[in-house]
């Protein structure tokens, strides 16, 4: 036996089969020991520093060294460390589990069945399509076809399933009954001309094809990834699972979507199969962050995106890229961010004596006229006041726009600022109309201040949309108007919400005047809002229930 020496390479060496890994060049070249990690860092064991990018193998998605994580697990080993499912035997950890999975799964799941790694799952999803056939009485419909390129697992019937050569070379795979079809794959395999619906109805037609070929009656599965992960990371063309999944049906052929490297949050949604072959959530909370509009990467003009951030309605469906998309709206578990009380009190006091009416949002949000000339009319009014107004540059229409109405003095361009810090400096919150200030303004109600919008109507999308896609029927949603105004009557419990929506333009301006006028009714309406935000768009679990009620609405 060779002398392996002290060093970790040498022992790995002589003592691990790798597995993905040349042997012999491994000889030579040896490993590289990773010692510990810390969110998505980690360390070799000459303490070079690497970005973790797969979270190990696509399985470390919440990042290494985890508190939350390691308390619950050495509670649980001192507990109960293992236990199984065989002959009736279960644990209160698997059952809850279970529970959790069911409810954020797609419509249709009804029971869960543990597995230990992906290999191991679509090795299960094999033998169940055979034992469901059997079943059923159709023991000829036993073939499962999957995909060039796709990766599935390792193990015998999961690496038949894979479609990669390297895969099957020297294994004597794939095994009898497992077959495979064409990858969705745009950049090699669309033809000149082909658009992206063009070429996934070849693919779909290709695929019925190849059943009718094989038997329609002997397949039993197709098996597909969201999104192909091993074989390239590539996102199928528009319309593509839409036209599978229509032949598969015709034929009553199951389709499994293999989540294993799609799944929990990996595409932006709870599940890849919610990306792919359902309406898009267009935006989601995911643990302590959110994902806000996808501008970045969806060309949509300032318009277009307007119509999809509020409203979660059926109606608002729209097809883009040949699929559905809806909105979602998923709150972090807090909207503001820490902010040092010593920075709200300086900003405040360069303003003494005055009320800071003020508006966080794109520049192109209050590109309006009766907007612009509400808030100049309030200016124009009152000595007391001054507006405070944000965007990434400062629009010369809209500066000049106050120059000619003869308030420049009392209006100040912030900056794009730390929406945060600014929603809690001002005393009155205007949100711009047509189009809404979405985020910022439920950051200044957390902030516990007024927020005055206008209602929603077919030529404007505000706060009122949103609430109304929230609650619908079941919130009676009180508008702050003349009468609620001069009652002071503002209210927020299970059947009243301290809305400050006005009906017209005229009643915009009547609002914030009565709260320009009276500081305690602004402390009043702020508090309400606060509580009631509180209550309703900061508690993790009603943004849970929120979720998963909104991504798996029925369309």
């Amino acid at each position: 036996m060779n002398d392996i020496g002290n060093s970790p390479s040498a022992r790995d060496i002589e003592s691990i089969i790798h597995p993905y890994t040349n042997l012999d060049v491994h000889r030579t070249k040896g490993p590289m020991i990773i010692e510990k990690g810390k969110g998505v860092m980690v360390w070799d064991d000459e303490g070079r520093e690497y970005i973790e990018g797969m979270a190990g193998l696509w399985c470390a998605s919440f990042g290494f060294g985890e508190e939350e994580l390691i308390d619950a697990a050495v509670e649980q080993m001192r507990k109960l460390p293992f236990y199984h499912q065989f002959g009736h035997k279960s644990s209160m950890p698997s059952i809850e589990l279970a529970e959790k999975l069911l409810e954020i799964a797609p419509k249709g799941m009804s029971k869960v069945f543990f597995a230990n790694s992906g290999s191991e799952a679509n090795d299960s999803q094999v033998k169940l399509q055979w034992y469901v056939n059997n079943a059923l009485g159709r023991p000829e419909k036993k073939k499962i076809l999957s995909r060039i390129k796709g990766y599935h697992g390792v193990t015998v019937a999961s690496a038949s399933l894979t479609g990669l050569p390297a895969n099957h070379a020297e294994f004597d795979l794939p095994i009898h009954n497992i077959g495979h079809v064409d990858m969705a794959y745009p950049y090699r395999g669309m033809e000149p001309g082909e658009t992206e619906e063009d070429y996934s109805t070849r693919l779909a037609e290709a695929l019925e094809k190849r059943i009718l070929e094989e038997g329609p009656d002997t397949v039993a599965a197709f098996i597909a990834e969201p999104v192909c992960g091993a074989g390239g990371v590539l996102v199928p063309p528009a319309g593509y699972f839409p036209k599978i999944q229509a032949v598969l049906k015709k034929y009553d052929i199951m389709m499994i979507a293999d989540e294993v490297i799609c799944g929990f949050g990996r595409t932006g949604n709870v599940w890849g199969c919610l990306a792919s072959f359902m309406p898009f959530a267009f935006n989601m909370r995911l643990a302590k962050e959110q994902i806000w509009w996808s501008q970045k990467w969806q060309h949509f003009t300032f318009s277009g995106l307007d119509k999809r951030i509020y409203s979660f309605n059926k109606n608002m469906l729209q097809n883009h890229y040949g699929q559905p998309w809806y909105c979602g709206w998923f709150q972090k578990k807090s909207w503001l961010e820490p902010i040092d009380a010593e920075d709200v009190r300086s900003l405040r006091q360069q303003f003494a004596g005055k009320v800071i009416l003020g508006s966080l949002c794109r520049t192109e949000k209050m590109h309006d006229a009766a907007f612009l000339n509400t808030v100049s009319q309030l200016l124009l009014d009152n000595d007391n006041v001054i507006y405070l107004w944000a965007g990434r540059e400062q629009d010369p229409a809209i500066q000049q726009h106050f120059t000619d109405a003869g308030v420049s003095q009392k209006t100040r361009y912030i900056g794009w600022v730390n929406t945060s810090l600014f929603a809690s400096v001002f005393d009155i919150f205007l949100d711009s109309f047509p189009a809404g200030s979405g985020i910022t303004a439920i950051q200044a109600m957390q902030a516990g201040k007024p927020v005055v919008t206008h209602r929603c109507t077919d030529n404007v999308k505000s706060l009122d949309n949103l609430f109304t896609s929230f609650f619908g029927n079941q919130q009676n949603t009180e508008f702050l108007g003349r009468d609620a105004m001069h009652k002071n009557d503002v209210s927020c419990n299970d059947q009243a919400s301290p809305f400050t929506f006005a009906e017209d333009q005229n009643e915009y301006r009547m609002i914030v005047q009565n709260l320009i006028n009276d500081c305690e009714l602004r402390e009043k309406v702020g508090n309400n809002y606060k509580n009631f935000v509180t209550e309703n768009f900061c508690s993790p679990e009603m943004a849970e229930r929120r979720f998963t009620d909104c991504l798996l609405i029925e369309v």
